[in-house]
């Protein structure tokens, strides 16, 4: 599974890019990090500053530099705006076990992005995995 950590992996489909996080995109995380709605099952407190966004986003890239954990920004394709995160943690390949989160901003809710983006997600990790998808996809 390391392998999946060679080069941060960019992932297209008809209407999202999953890349990787920036720092300029720290206005866009503080603000759907500081809805009580994007939050309320993410497990951490709603952000009130936008330096929180940014250790979040040097936390989500240390992840994938320590091999342990990858989190992909979720953007418009056509314009790169940052709408949500999607990532995988808690990887075990010996047990042939994820765990998956994201989270979109509420403003786009209910537009298929998040079904969209997991499945480019999981398709990847299958692929490198050369594993079913997880169970329930």
């Amino acid at each position: 599974m390391k392998r999946i950590f060679e080069e941060f992996p960019i992932l297209e489909t008809d209407r999202l890019r999953l890349r990787q996080i920036t720092k300029e995109d720290a206005p866009n995380i503080f603000n759907y990090f500081s809805d009580d709605l994007v939050t309320r099952y993410f497990g951490l407190e709603n952000f009130t500053q936008v330096e929180e966004a940014e250790k979040i986003i040097e936390a989500f890239n240390m992840g994938f530099e320590k091999k342990q954990a990858i989190r992909w920004g979720i953007a418009h394709l056509d314009t790169n705006e940052l709408i949500g995160s999607i990532g995988f943690h808690n990887l075990s390949s010996a047990n042939s076990r994820v765990e998956i989160g994201y989270e979109i901003t509420r403003n786009e809710w209910n537009n298929g992005y998040a079904t969209e983006a997991l499945h480019a997600a999981t398709t990847f990790l299958s692929f490198w995995a050369r594993r079913p998808l997880p169970q329930g996809m």
